[in-house]
């Protein structure tokens, strides 16, 4: 898959049938999962606690399918066949990152690219780091803010 440096649409949907199987196995059953990331699941009224174990059996999932990592590259280079967004530095990846969720109202205007972490080889601290926006109880959680981090890590030119 990587070694091509290509993400067909059946790889990203077979990264996302992982997944969504994943999920199942742990009680989290899908309408669907899309190769873009996108979803739909019916959740009644989820507890307090079943929200917490949905939220760790997510990162458990997506990690194990592959899911959070192909997913963004995959609307990476669907969104970006030219590689605007993908030729960028380290540096630039944080600056526009940083200035898409100060554009959104995600964080305040003190915010800046050294508050967003270097990817690290296995993306824990990015991860870790996106969780303030994406999880309850998170810095920076809101279902707004959850779906701006995720608009800003897909292209932060929006």
């Amino acid at each position: 898959m990587l070694r091509d440096e290509r993400i067909t649409e059946a790889e990203a949907t077979e990264t996302a049938s992982r997944y969504r199987s994943c999920m199942a196995d742990a009680g989290f059953v899908f309408d669907y999962v899309n190769p873009d990331g996108s979803t739909q699941m019916q959740t009644g009224n989820m507890s307090d606690a079943e929200q917490q174990r949905f939220h760790e059996q997510d990162i458990v999932c997506s990690k194990q399918s592959g899911q959070y990592f192909i997913t963004h590259l995959y609307n990476a280079l669907v969104q970006d066949p030219d590689g605007e967004l993908r030729n960028r530095t380290a540096e630039e990846i944080r600056r526009d990152l940083a200035e898409c969720l100060k554009r959104k109202g995600t964080v305040g205007p003190e915010f800046t690219a050294d508050d967003v972490p270097i990817v690290d080889a296995d993306g824990e601290e990015y991860v870790r780091f996106g969780q303030q926006f994406t999880d309850p109880g998170g810095r920076y959680y809101s279902g707004r803010n959850a779906e701006s981090w995720i608009q800003c890590n897909d292209d932060p030119r929006k």
